[in-house]
Protein backbone atom coordinates (compact mmCIF):
# COMPACT_ATOMS: atom_id res chain seq x y z
CA UNK A 1 0.00 0.00 0.00
CA UNK A 2 2.86 2.40 0.83
CA UNK A 3 4.36 1.77 -2.60
CA UNK A 4 1.02 2.49 -4.23
CA UNK A 5 0.65 5.80 -2.40
CA UNK A 6 4.22 6.72 -3.28
CA UNK A 7 3.56 6.04 -6.94
CA UNK A 8 0.37 8.10 -6.78
CA UNK A 9 2.20 11.03 -5.14
CA UNK A 10 4.92 10.97 -7.80
CA UNK A 11 2.26 10.88 -10.50
CA UNK A 12 0.49 13.91 -9.03
CA UNK A 13 3.77 15.82 -8.75
CA UNK A 14 4.52 14.99 -12.37
CA UNK A 15 1.09 16.30 -13.45
CA UNK A 16 1.60 19.49 -11.44
CA UNK A 17 5.00 20.00 -13.06
CA UNK A 18 3.56 19.52 -16.54
CA UNK A 19 0.73 21.95 -15.82
CA UNK A 20 3.26 24.50 -14.58
CA UNK A 21 5.36 24.06 -17.74
CA UNK A 22 2.23 24.38 -19.88
CA UNK A 23 1.23 27.59 -18.11
CA UNK A 24 4.73 29.00 -18.57
CA UNK A 25 4.66 28.10 -22.28
CA UNK A 26 1.29 29.80 -22.67
CA UNK A 27 2.61 32.95 -21.00
CA UNK A 28 5.64 32.99 -23.29
CA UNK A 29 3.39 32.59 -26.36
CA UNK A 30 1.14 35.40 -25.07
CA UNK A 31 4.09 37.75 -24.54
CA UNK A 32 5.61 36.95 -27.95
CA UNK A 33 2.26 37.44 -29.67
CA UNK A 34 1.82 40.82 -27.99
CA UNK A 35 5.36 41.77 -29.02
CA UNK A 36 4.68 40.72 -32.61
CA UNK A 37 1.42 42.71 -32.64
CA UNK A 38 3.23 45.81 -31.38
CA UNK A 39 5.95 45.39 -34.00
CA UNK A 40 3.35 44.98 -36.75
CA UNK A 41 1.48 48.08 -35.58
CA UNK A 42 4.72 50.06 -35.51
CA UNK A 43 5.53 48.87 -39.03
CA UNK A 44 2.12 49.94 -40.33
CA UNK A 45 2.40 53.30 -38.55
CA UNK A 46 5.85 53.87 -40.03
CA UNK A 47 4.66 53.07 -43.56
CA UNK A 48 1.61 55.31 -43.18
CA UNK A 49 3.54 58.23 -41.69
CA UNK A 50 6.38 58.08 -44.21
CA UNK A 51 3.99 57.75 -47.13
CA UNK A 52 1.93 60.70 -45.93
CA UNK A 53 4.94 62.91 -45.17
CA UNK A 54 6.71 62.18 -48.46
CA UNK A 55 3.70 62.68 -50.72
CA UNK A 56 3.77 66.47 -50.41
CA UNK A 57 7.39 67.07 -51.51
CA UNK A 58 7.01 64.55 -54.34
CA UNK A 59 3.82 66.29 -55.46
CA UNK A 60 5.72 69.60 -55.43
CA UNK A 61 8.50 68.13 -57.58
CA UNK A 62 5.94 66.76 -60.01
CA UNK A 63 4.09 70.07 -60.19
CA UNK A 64 7.22 72.09 -60.88
CA UNK A 65 8.41 69.56 -63.47
CA UNK A 66 5.04 69.77 -65.24
CA UNK A 67 5.22 73.58 -65.24
CA UNK A 68 8.73 73.54 -66.69
CA UNK A 69 7.78 70.98 -69.34
CA UNK A 70 4.75 73.03 -70.36
CA UNK A 71 6.90 76.13 -70.59
CA UNK A 72 9.55 74.28 -72.61
CA UNK A 73 6.95 72.89 -75.02
CA UNK A 74 5.37 76.32 -75.51
CA UNK A 75 8.76 77.81 -76.33
CA UNK A 76 9.95 74.90 -78.45
CA UNK A 77 10.30 77.07 -81.58
CA UNK A 78 11.89 80.00 -79.78
CA UNK A 79 15.65 80.64 -80.22
CA UNK A 80 15.93 80.62 -76.43
CA UNK A 81 14.08 77.33 -76.03
CA UNK A 82 15.33 74.61 -73.72
CA UNK A 83 17.80 72.21 -75.37
CA UNK A 84 16.34 68.83 -76.26
CA UNK A 85 18.60 66.98 -73.81
CA UNK A 86 17.48 69.15 -70.90
CA UNK A 87 13.86 68.66 -71.91
CA UNK A 88 14.48 64.91 -71.82
CA UNK A 89 15.91 65.24 -68.29
CA UNK A 90 12.79 67.13 -67.21
CA UNK A 91 10.63 64.37 -68.69
CA UNK A 92 12.51 61.77 -66.66
CA UNK A 93 12.11 63.82 -63.46
CA UNK A 94 8.40 64.16 -64.11
CA UNK A 95 7.94 60.46 -64.87
CA UNK A 96 9.82 59.34 -61.76
CA UNK A 97 7.90 61.80 -59.59
CA UNK A 98 4.68 60.21 -60.83
CA UNK A 99 6.05 56.76 -60.02
CA UNK A 100 7.04 57.83 -56.50
CA UNK A 101 3.67 59.43 -55.91
CA UNK A 102 1.93 56.26 -57.02
CA UNK A 103 4.12 54.14 -54.75
CA UNK A 104 3.37 56.34 -51.73
CA UNK A 105 -0.36 56.15 -52.48
CA UNK A 106 -0.11 52.35 -52.65
CA UNK A 107 1.85 52.10 -49.40
CA UNK A 108 -0.59 54.39 -47.63
CA UNK A 109 -3.57 52.38 -48.86
CA UNK A 110 -1.81 49.16 -47.81
CA UNK A 111 -1.09 50.46 -44.29
CA UNK A 112 -4.66 51.68 -43.83
CA UNK A 113 -6.06 48.38 -45.07
CA UNK A 114 -3.92 46.36 -42.66
CA UNK A 115 -4.90 48.51 -39.68
CA UNK A 116 -8.58 48.59 -40.74
CA UNK A 117 -8.41 52.37 -41.12
CA UNK A 118 -9.46 52.41 -44.76
CA UNK A 119 -12.44 54.76 -44.74
CA UNK A 120 -14.70 54.82 -47.78
CA UNK A 121 -17.03 57.63 -48.74
CA UNK A 122 -19.69 55.69 -50.61
CA UNK A 123 -21.79 57.87 -52.90
CA UNK A 124 -23.33 57.81 -56.38
CA UNK A 125 -20.31 58.17 -58.70
CA UNK A 126 -20.46 59.20 -62.35
CA UNK A 127 -17.83 56.93 -63.89
CA UNK A 128 -17.91 58.88 -67.16
CA UNK A 129 -16.48 61.90 -65.34
CA UNK A 130 -13.81 59.80 -63.60
CA UNK A 131 -12.76 58.27 -66.92
CA UNK A 132 -12.55 61.68 -68.57
CA UNK A 133 -10.32 63.05 -65.79
CA UNK A 134 -7.95 60.08 -65.95
CA UNK A 135 -7.99 60.15 -69.75
CA UNK A 136 -7.03 63.84 -69.93
CA UNK A 137 -4.23 63.26 -67.39
CA UNK A 138 -2.71 60.14 -68.93
CA UNK A 139 -3.23 60.53 -72.69
CA UNK A 140 -0.62 63.26 -73.42
CA UNK A 141 2.02 61.69 -71.17
CA UNK A 142 1.58 58.22 -72.65
CA UNK A 143 1.98 59.53 -76.18
CA UNK A 144 4.83 61.96 -75.56
CA UNK A 145 6.91 59.47 -73.58
CA UNK A 146 6.09 56.12 -75.19
CA UNK A 147 4.04 56.94 -78.30
CA UNK A 148 1.24 54.89 -76.76
CA UNK A 149 -2.28 55.85 -77.81
CA UNK A 150 -4.89 55.89 -75.04
CA UNK A 151 -8.52 55.66 -76.14
CA UNK A 152 -11.89 55.48 -74.42
CA UNK A 153 -15.32 54.08 -75.30
CA UNK A 154 -18.32 54.82 -73.09
CA UNK A 155 -21.78 53.41 -73.74
CA UNK A 156 -24.49 56.10 -73.73
CA UNK A 157 -27.05 56.61 -70.97
CA UNK A 158 -25.24 54.74 -68.21
CA UNK A 159 -26.30 55.28 -64.58
CA UNK A 160 -24.01 56.12 -61.67
CA UNK A 161 -22.40 53.42 -59.51
CA UNK A 162 -22.19 53.24 -55.75
CA UNK A 163 -18.54 53.69 -54.82
CA UNK A 164 -15.89 55.96 -53.32
CA UNK A 165 -15.03 58.42 -56.09
CA UNK A 166 -11.43 59.02 -54.99
CA UNK A 167 -10.75 55.29 -54.68
CA UNK A 168 -12.30 54.51 -58.07
CA UNK A 169 -10.08 57.15 -59.65
CA UNK A 170 -7.06 55.64 -57.87
CA UNK A 171 -7.99 52.20 -59.20
CA UNK A 172 -8.42 53.43 -62.77
CA UNK A 173 -5.16 55.38 -62.70
CA UNK A 174 -3.39 52.31 -61.39
CA UNK A 175 -4.80 50.04 -64.10
CA UNK A 176 -4.06 52.48 -66.92
CA UNK A 177 -0.50 53.18 -65.73
CA UNK A 178 0.03 49.44 -65.35
CA UNK A 179 -1.20 48.88 -68.92
CA UNK A 180 1.15 51.57 -70.25
CA UNK A 181 4.10 50.07 -68.37
CA UNK A 182 3.58 46.66 -69.96
CA UNK A 183 2.79 47.92 -73.46
CA UNK A 184 5.61 48.50 -75.98
CA UNK A 185 6.10 51.79 -77.75
CA UNK A 186 3.45 52.52 -80.33
CA UNK A 187 0.90 50.28 -78.60
CA UNK A 188 -2.70 50.90 -77.59
CA UNK A 189 -4.49 51.18 -74.25
CA UNK A 190 -8.30 51.26 -74.28
CA UNK A 191 -10.67 52.27 -71.46
CA UNK A 192 -14.22 50.94 -71.84
CA UNK A 193 -17.37 51.46 -69.76
CA UNK A 194 -20.58 49.51 -70.33
CA UNK A 195 -23.27 47.54 -68.57
CA UNK A 196 -22.34 44.17 -67.14
CA UNK A 197 -25.99 43.36 -66.33
CA UNK A 198 -29.06 45.15 -64.98
CA UNK A 199 -27.40 45.80 -61.60
CA UNK A 200 -23.73 46.41 -62.45
CA UNK A 201 -21.41 48.38 -64.73
CA UNK A 202 -18.09 47.03 -65.96
CA UNK A 203 -15.05 49.29 -66.35
CA UNK A 204 -12.31 47.70 -68.45
CA UNK A 205 -8.72 48.60 -69.28
CA UNK A 206 -7.24 46.65 -72.20
CA UNK A 207 -3.78 46.88 -73.76
CA UNK A 208 -1.72 45.47 -76.60
CA UNK A 209 1.14 44.59 -74.31
CA UNK A 210 3.16 41.49 -73.56
CA UNK A 211 0.31 39.60 -71.93
CA UNK A 212 0.32 37.54 -68.74
CA UNK A 213 1.16 33.84 -68.49
CA UNK A 214 -1.54 31.61 -66.92
CA UNK A 215 0.72 30.82 -63.95
CA UNK A 216 1.16 34.53 -63.23
CA UNK A 217 -2.55 35.32 -63.63
CA UNK A 218 -3.26 33.23 -60.56
CA UNK A 219 -0.92 35.39 -58.45
CA UNK A 220 -0.87 38.91 -59.86
CA UNK A 221 -3.35 40.15 -57.24
CA UNK A 222 -1.05 39.04 -54.39
CA UNK A 223 0.86 41.70 -52.51
CA UNK A 224 4.46 42.21 -53.65
CA UNK A 225 4.17 39.62 -56.41
CA UNK A 226 6.11 40.47 -59.58
CA UNK A 227 6.42 38.29 -62.62
CA UNK A 228 9.90 37.30 -63.74
CA UNK A 229 9.08 38.98 -67.06
CA UNK A 230 8.12 42.28 -65.39
CA UNK A 231 10.03 45.24 -66.86
CA UNK A 232 12.45 47.25 -64.77
CA UNK A 233 10.67 50.09 -63.02
CA UNK A 234 7.36 48.27 -63.09
CA UNK A 235 6.56 48.95 -59.46
CA UNK A 236 6.74 47.16 -56.13
CA UNK A 237 4.06 44.58 -56.86
CA UNK A 238 1.43 46.38 -54.77
CA UNK A 239 -0.74 48.05 -57.39
CA UNK A 240 -3.01 45.17 -58.43
CA UNK A 241 -3.32 43.87 -54.86
CA UNK A 242 -4.56 47.29 -53.75
CA UNK A 243 -6.89 47.49 -56.76
CA UNK A 244 -8.56 44.26 -55.70
CA UNK A 245 -8.77 45.24 -52.02
CA UNK A 246 -10.29 48.64 -52.81
CA UNK A 247 -12.82 47.28 -55.31
CA UNK A 248 -13.89 44.44 -53.02
CA UNK A 249 -14.23 46.91 -50.12
CA UNK A 250 -16.70 48.82 -52.33
CA UNK A 251 -18.74 45.70 -53.04
CA UNK A 252 -17.29 45.05 -56.49
CA UNK A 253 -14.94 42.59 -58.15
CA UNK A 254 -11.99 42.62 -60.53
CA UNK A 255 -10.94 40.03 -63.11
CA UNK A 256 -8.25 39.64 -65.76
CA UNK A 257 -8.20 38.03 -69.20
CA UNK A 258 -4.87 37.71 -70.96
CA UNK A 259 -2.81 35.75 -73.46
CA UNK A 260 0.96 35.90 -73.76
CA UNK A 261 1.86 38.20 -76.63
CA UNK A 262 -1.73 39.34 -77.14
CA UNK A 263 -2.24 41.86 -74.36
CA UNK A 264 -4.41 41.94 -71.24
CA UNK A 265 -7.81 43.20 -70.15
CA UNK A 266 -8.64 44.04 -66.54
CA UNK A 267 -12.33 44.43 -65.74
CA UNK A 268 -13.78 46.10 -62.66
CA UNK A 269 -17.44 45.40 -61.87
CA UNK A 270 -19.28 47.85 -59.59
CA UNK A 271 -22.91 47.94 -58.44
CA UNK A 272 -25.26 50.54 -59.88
CA UNK A 273 -26.33 53.19 -57.34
Amino acid sequence: MADLWGHFARLMLSIDERERELLEAREIIKRERARADRAEQQRCDLIANLSHDLRTPVANIRGHAEALLKLANNEAKSPDSLPEQQRAYLTIIHREAIRLGTLFDELLALARSETHELHLSMTAVNLQEVIEEVYQTIKPLAYSERRITVGKTIAPGLPAVRADRQRVQQVLLNLVRNAITYTPQGGLVAITLQRADTEHLVLSVADTGMGIAPADQARIFERFYRSEDAPTGGGAGLGLAIVRELIEAMGGSVTVESSVGAGSCFSVILPIA
